[in-house]
């Protein structure tokens, strides 16, 4: 479901990305119930899972409106040095 490099040994991080993947897609919970009636560590789980995804669209957000922008300084400011 989710395209990722993950290394072979991260079972638990492929099980949290699939749960949650599955979970978003048909809107629903991993357990019958409500969210209280959820397993505390699916609950994690998730949570990082959509914690981590919201980080890396707000950089992708970042870097879109970086390359939008020529070189992301205002005006005719002078570029700051290069680390070489």
């Amino acid at each position: 479901m989710f395209e990722m490099a993950i290394r072979e040994g991260d079972f638990e991080v492929q099980l949290a990305l699939e749960i949650a993947g599955l979970c978003e897609t048909y809107g629903v919970l991993p357990r019958a119930g409500g969210l209280l009636d959820q397993d505390s560590y699916h609950v994690y789980m998730m949570r990082a899972v959509q914690s981590a995804k919201q980080k890396r669209q707000e950089r992708e957000q970042a870097e879109r409106e970086v390359k939008g922008h020529g070189n992301g300084h205002a005006g005719n400011a002078p570029r700051p040095p290069r680390a070489r």
